[in-house]
């Protein structure tokens, strides 16, 4: 019976990690959120355990990427830049990497201070 504040903050910490395993659930939960006066806390918390229990998918993962990208690649220096695009390269190509650019999506997060990124579970649950 939590309050749909807690629920959102709860979300900002899982959605890249939802996104990176499914962007089906991800919407899913997206509308459930939508939906403020139903107890939807069981709900939510179920379609984040469908999630995590899927097995790695190669597609959802850069797409997953690419939306950190897309918040901390503005102030990136071309080094940076080519980092990520030869991490994502590997990994789309053969699979390899993974933690890398998670890494390094991380690095530049924390560089950057932008909070609710570094505390994303994206970067710290497998």
């Amino acid at each position: 019976n939590l309050r749909i504040s807690a629920l959102e903050e709860e979300w900002a910490n899982y959605k890249y990690l939802v996104l990176s395993r499914s962007s089906k659930i991800y919407n899913e939960i997206r509308e459930l959120l939508k939906k403020k006066s139903e107890n939807i806390a069981i709900k939510f918390y179920t379609l984040i355990e469908q999630a995590l229990a899927l097995s790695e998918d190669r597609g959802a993962e850069i797409n997953a990427a690419q939306h950190i990208w897309g918040y901390v690649n503005k102030d990136c220096c071309d080094h940076q830049k080519n980092r990520f695009q030869k991490l994502l390269k590997d990994y789309d190509d053969e699979g390899k990497n993974l933690k890398a650019l998670k890494n390094h999506l991380l690095k530049l997060s924390i560089a950057q201070d932008i909070g609710y990124l570094k505390k994303s579970y994206y970067f710290y649950i497998d």
